[in-house]
């Protein structure tokens, strides 16, 4: 920190000197090494309509290093640009943009993928009802115009810092958040046992983390204990606590509550597009298309072309048989494969429930929406279903199934659907039968958190006896 004071005005080098002598026994780099380049980032995309602001904000970030810098006053020429590249270490945006709005755009920039690069909002003014939408697309900071040079300087260069190396509580939440959605467990461990021992630290957003990391190691009930604790624990309105408690209960099989949560978000934060969409996917699989066509119906209003607007169209299409429409969507989609998992998830549950054969018709919509340009998608969704009719012990149709994954060509599944395929033929030459187990996909756990049986039933007396029910109820009332 102390070299980067230097970096940002020599003026306090001396003062580093003796800083630097006095209580770490060394020397104070005086050669000014670019901020930018310490953090491993170069390239920037700035949007405002003011020509002015923008040139202000490159002079900025070129002073911290940042060496690869596009500016745009047009929000749609940037929205074109940002689909064509891959996600950039930085993007600053002005918030009431013509033409496309800022609200719209970075919702669309999130929604694209682009998941992990900061956002910084710089404007003159925002509305009440944009805040949650702020909160929602995790924006780092606001910066209120006219943009004061050597504040936005620091500001910057401590927020990007943060970002990288938190000592903060909320940057060091945001970097584990990171790192669980990346299975970077080692570093989530040493970073969770620093962010429970600040001071600072809310109950309820340890207990949100606490819900999330047992999320993702499939501890469905536990999950559900925390995040129920940290939303009743909570002064304020926990979407982040509500819609992962949402995703855990669709976990459990519970629709009406996952879908109950959800409304319940909405009400609190209206104008996030997301939100629907993940409305509308839990209604389709709680087998209501209708419900879910007139989630999607408010995400259309927001913005037809957000990404998750269109992905949520398409399985909407596929699930009802509106193959043209399908066709149509995907013809300009990137994310196919999100597309794919989906109906193979609820093809799955289907059969599950012992609706097999109302399973294998998922695939076959999904086939069918798929045109023959899309021969590697074509494939996985062979290789899927050659993978259920083998789960019910019929290898001769899953063999037949495996046949049409190969001649789709070179995919991700070719080499597994090679060897399957020689595994049934042996098989059949010697009178043997293959039967794939129900579940043979289990994660592995990650466990930082409980390290022994003792440990999570611990955790689990400790947590509030409401269920999610209860809480539920208090919410109608």
């Amino acid at each position: 920190i102390l070299e980067e004071a230097n970096f940002f005005d020599a003026k306090h080098t001396k003062k580093m000197e003796f800083l630097f002598k006095e209580f770490l026994g060394a020397k104070v780099e005086t050669e000014k090494l670019s901020f930018a380049k310490k953090h491993g980032v170069s390239n920037a995309i700035l949007i405002d309509n003011d020509e002015n602001n923008l040139n202000l904000m490159k002079e900025i970030i070129t002073a911290i290093g940042f060496t690869d810098i596009e500016l745009f006053t047009d929000s749609q020429k940037a929205w074109t640009h940002l689909k064509s590249i891959k996600e950039p270490d930085l993007i600053i945006s002005e918030w009431n943009l013509d033409n496309i709005t800022g609200k719209t755009l970075l919702q669309r920039i999130r929604s694209h993928g682009f998941r992990v690069v900061p956002i910084l909002v710089a404007t003159s003014q925002i509305q009440k009802s944009d805040r949650m939408v702020l909160t929602d697309l995790n924006i780092l900071q606001v910066f209120k115009k006219p943009l004061d040079k050597k504040q936005l300087t620091m500001s910057i260069a401590f927020h990007i810092r943060q970002y990288f190396e938190p000592t903060e509580a909320r940057t060091i939440e945001r970097k584990i958040i990171r790192f669980l959605s990346h299975g970077d467990h080692m570093e989530v461990k040493s970073l969770f046992k620093k962010y429970i021992n600040m001071e600072t630290i809310p109950t309820h957003r340890i207990e949100f983390i606490k819900g999330l990391s047992l999320t993702i190691d499939q501890e469905y009930d536990l999950a559900s204990e925390c995040l129920i604790k940290s939303i009743q624990s909570s002064k304020h309105s926990s979407v982040d606590a509500m819609s992962l408690l949402s995703d855990v209960m669709l976990k459990k099989s519970d629709y009406q509550s996952s879908i109950a949560m959800m409304e319940k978000v909405i009400k609190i934060s209206s104008e996030t597009i997301e939100h629907y969409c993940k409305s509308a996917d839990i209604h389709l699989q709680n087998e209501d298309p209708t419900s879910a066509y007139e989630c999607l119906q408010k995400a259309v209003e927001l913005d037809s072309d957000n990404d998750i607007v269109v992905e949520s169209l398409i399985k909407h299409s596929i699930y009802v048989g509106d193959t043209e429409q399908a066709q149509q969507l995907l013809q300009n989609f990137a994310f196919i494969d999100k597309v794919i998992g989906f109906m193979n998830n609820i093809a799955v549950v289907m059969s599950q429930k012992g609706r097999f054969k109302t399973g294998v018709k998922m695939y076959e919509k999904t086939l069918d929406a798929l045109s023959v340009k899309f021969k590697k998608h074509r494939a996985i969704v062979y290789y899927n279903l050659s993978l259920a009719w083998l789960r019910q012990g019929l290898m001769t149709t899953s063999r037949t199934h495996l046949e049409s994954c190969i001649q789709e060509g070179q995919s991700r599944v070719f080499s597994k659907a090679e060897k399957l395929l020689e595994r049934l033929v042996d098989a059949e030459k010697r009178g043997k039968t293959i039967k794939l187990n129900s579940n043979n996909n289990e994660k592995r756990k990650m466990k930082f958190i409980e390290s022994n049986e003792s440990n999570r039933i611990a955790l689990l007396n400790d947590s509030t006896d409401h269920d999610v029910h209860n809480l539920l109820n208090l919410f109608r009332e």
